[in-house]
């Protein structure tokens, strides 16, 4: 599945999938942290605010699965061509670069909320607003001690 056009989906991306599609490149870092949070931030404007969150949790050694929910997705596209696929793009190089993961499991979903973030392996929620970053550039992360 091809993740530059998605919304409402669920997708699976492999190590070697993520670099076909251009999400990550070769470089590939070691990273200990169990459980991470990522704000994706939309660029300014008359509805500044997040564009979207990811919440990543660990399922075993091999397998990560991630939550991306975003406000709404259409506003987004104003600011960049595909809002969604600069968010799963973030979380791959994450994903497979730092977490060096062989697979991950993507859910994209639309919400009504302006933040949202959860670690569902251990309850770990996060809301509020960001209002700094210049386009999807920034993003935030929190760590779980669960």
């Amino acid at each position: 599945m091809n993740p530059n056009s998605i919304e409402n989906e669920t997708i699976r991306l492999t190590l070697q999938s993520a670099k076909e599609y251009g999400l990550i490149g070769k470089r590939r870092k070691r990273n200990k942290y169990r459980h991470l949070v990522f704000a994706i931030v939309r660029k300014g404007g008359s509805n500044d605010g997040p564009m979207g969150t990811i919440s990543l949790k660990e399922t075993d050694l091999e397998r990560r699965e991630a939550l991306i929910v975003g406000p709404d997705w259409d506003d987004a596209a104003a600011d960049t061509d595909t809002p969604v696929r600069d968010a799963v793009q973030l979380l791959c190089k994450f994903a497979f670069d730092a977490l060096r993961v062989e697979e991950i499991v993507i859910y994209i979903r639309k919400c009504d909320t302006d933040y949202f973030a959860l670690c569902r392996s251990c309850g770990f929620t996060s809301t509020g607003s960001i209002n700094k970053g210049e386009g999807l550039s920034f993003y935030e992360m929190r760590i779980c001690s669960g």
